[in-house]
């Protein structure tokens, strides 16, 4: 690895390291280090690519598209002076570096804290509806993010057709669960295809504005990082998936929308933006979302090293789109309410 940072830090033109990188996070897919050099303090994100198509189900060619259209929307945020952390470039403005079979970005070390859900405060919420509106208002485009919209919608006809997710219904603890879960599965994982493929209102965005890829500076400012997610989605997907990001709360082992934090979201972001529409379609195309997360995480639970965390994802999915199956009324209605007055 010595080698490895040196080279780094050579092609990008960092500096000299001072001291050994240190491990921020990571597993055998995606690790990060902080590399602190002469010239300062960075990110350093390694991809495996063999372990990342495998768990994603996704080819060397898909994996390579998708991640360099993330790091263009990153960096037309950044431009429109939306808070991200686009990666830096080497050589001719590239921003990947491949050694070996790995994949390298470099970002600038960004100093921040992530919220927990229980420490989402009423102005936290309002930051980041502020955000969201402001992002689904730039007038930006992508042809190879078009490209990668089209392989969103394949993947999701694979999914529709695979079922991965029904090897979970082997291990016991899933069972009732699932169970209650499998014909809402079934009857929105067809009707998100349909709706999918015949969305015409799409924005690019970051796609999982989620506590944990939002940093909190010294200030309370938001700073959105790791967009290798970024690409086209529906403007309410993303709003609604935003939205249940940040508004959903863990009550009796079952989710619950906190509906003033909601209300709170509605508002601000309608501050910004033009009303949205809520559709079945939508909550059908979030639901999909859900889907092709649980699938990767039931691909992920079968390596012994990995269950127990991703038992933890799992159960949370499962209550995410137990909610959904529910209680998505309750968004509607609120969303209703309040665009009628």
């Amino acid at each position: 690895m010595k080698n490895l940072f040196a080279l780094v830090c050579s092609t990008y033109q960092l500096g000299n390291l001072t001291s050994i990188p240190s491990l921020m996070s990571g597993n055998d897919i995606n690790t990060n280090y902080k590399v602190t050099t002469t010239k300062g303090n960075f990110l350093l994100k390694i991809i495996d690519i063999e372990n990342y198509k495998k768990n994603h189900f996704v080819d060397k060619q898909a994996l390579i598209l998708s991640l360099t259209v993330g790091e263009q929307v990153a960096e037309s945020m950044f431009k429109n002076n939306i808070p991200a952390v686009p990666a830096l470039p080497h050589g001719n403005n590239e921003k990947m570096l491949m050694i070996d079979q790995k994949i390298i970005f470099v970002y600038p070390f960004v100093e921040g804290r992530i919220s927990s859900l229980e420490n989402i405060t009423q102005d936290k919420i309002k930051k980041v509806a502020n955000l969201l509106a402001k992002i689904h208002s730039l007038k930006i485009s992508s042809e190879m993010g078009r490209i990668k919209w089209n392989m969103t919608i394949a993947s999701l006809s694979d999914l529709v057709t695979q079922k991965p997710w029904l090897q979970l219904k082997d291990i016991q603890i899933f069972n009732q669960m699932l169970n209650e879960l499998e014909s809402f599965i079934q009857i929105n994982s067809k009707q998100a295809i349909h709706a999918i493929k015949h969305s015409d209102d799409l924005v690019l965005a970051h796609n999982e504005m989620i506590p944990q890829n939002i940093l909190w500076n010294l200030r309370d400012e938001p700073i959105i990082v790791d967009w290798e997610s970024g690409g086209y989605m529906p403007v309410a997907v993303n709003y609604v998936d935003t939205l249940l990001a940040w508004c959903l709360e863990s009550k009796e082992n079952k989710y619950v929308l906190n509906t003033r934090k909601a209300d709170g979201f509605i508002k601000e972001y309608e501050r910004v933006q033009p009303k949205i529409k809520l559709t079945d379609n939508a909550i059908s195309i979030v639901t999909a979302k859900w889907l092709l997360w649980l699938a990767f995480c039931s691909n992920r639970i079968a390596q012994p090293e990995n269950q127990e965390v991703y038992i933890e994802f799992i159960f949370d999915t499962l209550k995410v789109l137990n909610f959904i199956q529910y209680h998505a009324h309750e968004l509607e209605d609120l969303h209703h309410v309040h665009y009628a007055t």
